[in-house]
Parts: structure tokens; sequence; C-alpha cells
């Protein structure tokens, strides 16, 4: 009698595991996307380091 539930209501087992498989997808996007920023940061800090001090062996009088 309990176990039967209304039609179209998904069970709290199905609403759990999809909770969980959302956030763990979500996390994994985050950590994803998280990564490719550092990434790029440090791609773009070392271009820009390389940039300067090549400006500054030309600007400083030698």
């Amino acid at each position: 009698m309990l176990r039967r539930r209304q039609p179209g209501y998904p069970s709290l087992k199905t609403l759990a595991k999809r909770a969980i498989g959302y956030s763990a997808r979500q996390a994994r996007r985050r950590e994803a996307s998280s990564n490719f920023s550092r990434l790029m940061q440090k791609k773009c800090s070392a271009i820009l380091c390389t940039e300067l001090s090549a400006e500054q062996m030309i600007l400083s009088p030698h």
C-alpha cells in the first residue's frame, strides 16, 4: 500500500540519484573549467613576462 506511489511522481530514490549525479557532473565541470582557466592564466602570464622582459631589454640603455 505504501510502496505504491502516484504515477507521474519520481520516487525519492530516483530523485536522490538524479541530485547526486547532477552535483557530481557540475563539480567535474567546474573543476575542468577552473583547471582550464588556471592553465590559460599560466600561459598568458608566461607570455606577458617574456614580452615585458624583451621590451625592457630593448628600452633599457646599454
